[in-house]
């Protein structure tokens, strides 16, 4: 579109039709490298800001819970429901129950994993339950079960503005596909 309009602009102005082409091309090859650079730097800026929010300003707890217990981070409100184990393909895993509260009503469970492996029996691999907001991510994870077996220390994290890294590397691919398919002339 913007190459076509810039060929438009020099036929008006009264060049051959080649001339305005090779013009246009010309010209419009400045804009589009422009628009290209801004998008690189706009999502550059958007993932710096993403990583650099994230760090600064998330929270991370590790509580000992109990059954019913109940701890809040920041704004969020966790209450540990209990643990259970089954079997999977491949591995025996404790699956852990919590529930995201806000003014008393349940709004999430999430169920994090402690996994062990058949083929290592040394191996031991956490799977964390996230929950995804458009103003931030909830992380829980199980870090240990309690010498009684009736709780684990169960790892909250709450990281803002996760969304902004996404963003901004969403940003610098487009801006890279964009410059691939570029089918101008060199």
């Amino acid at each position: 579109v913007l190459i076509n309009e810039r060929v438009r602009e020099e036929l008006r102005e009264g060049r051959t039709p080649q001339v305005a082409i090779s013009e246009g091309y010309e010209r419009a090859f400045a804009t589009i490298l422009d628009s290209n650079i801004t998008s690189l730097i706009a999502g550059i800026a958007l993932l710096i800001f993403g990583s650099a929010t994230v760090s600064l300003y998330e929270v991370e707890r590790n509580v000992t819970m109990y059954p019913n217990d109940v701890v809040e981070i920041r704004d969020t409100t966790f209450r540990y429901n209990g643990w259970t184990e089954y079997r999977g393909p491949n591995y025996q895993a404790a699956k852990g129950s919590l529930s995201i509260l806000s003014g008393g009503e349940e709004l999430m469970e999430l169920n994090p994993e402690k996994r062990n492996y058949d083929s290592v029996s040394s191996m031991t691999m956490t799977e964390a339950a996230i929950w995804h907001r458009p103003h931030e991510d909830v992380y829980v994870s199980l870090a240990t079960p309690t010498p009684d077996g009736n709780g684990w220390v169960v790892r909250a994290y709450v990281k803002p503005f996760v969304l902004f890294i996404w963003i901004g590397t969403l940003f610098m691919a487009l801006g890279g596909t964009l410059a691939l398919f570029d089918r101008r002339k060199a």
